[in-house]
């Protein structure tokens, strides 16, 4: 009696263990975020890079969740005047759209007409 209800109790843990593996496989993977303060110094020259990422940005399943709008400074140094945040599927994806030779041809416009920190950040798994 006592072999036979430490059996089940075993094969019990192998399927939670084997319930939590599947899970763990399934479970959403955390997404990459680049944040972005920029300065504009040339409003004109900055169109083009504007005009140009949204799209490429997309190609890497990306899309902006904060672009520019209003800021306050709630500690330390004020941010830059606009702030971005572009949300992909993963670190990999932000990483592989800021090195894309697509983004590497247009970054040298937003270099010029603007001074900028950009962060590259890893989610949390929701």
């Amino acid at each position: 009696m006592m072999r036979g209800r430490m059996m089940t109790g075993m094969g019990g843990v192998a399927l939670l263990a084997a319930g939590y593996a599947a899970g763990a496989a399934d479970a959403p993977k955390p997404k990459g975020y680049i944040l972005a303060e920029v300065n504009v110094t040339d409003a004109e020259g900055m169109k083009p890079y504007a005009a140009a990422t949204p799209a490429i940005i997309a190609r890497f399943g990306g899309h902006y969740i904060v672009r520019a709008g209003k800021t306050a400074s709630l500690e330390g140094a004020p941010p830059a005047p606009r702030i971005a945040v572009i949300e992909f599927p993963s670190f990999a994806a932000a990483q592989a759209y800021y090195n894309s030779p697509e983004y590497s041809a247009i970054r040298p416009v937003r270099q010029k007409a603007a001074t900028s920190r950009l962060f590259l950040v890893e989610g949390t798994a929701p």
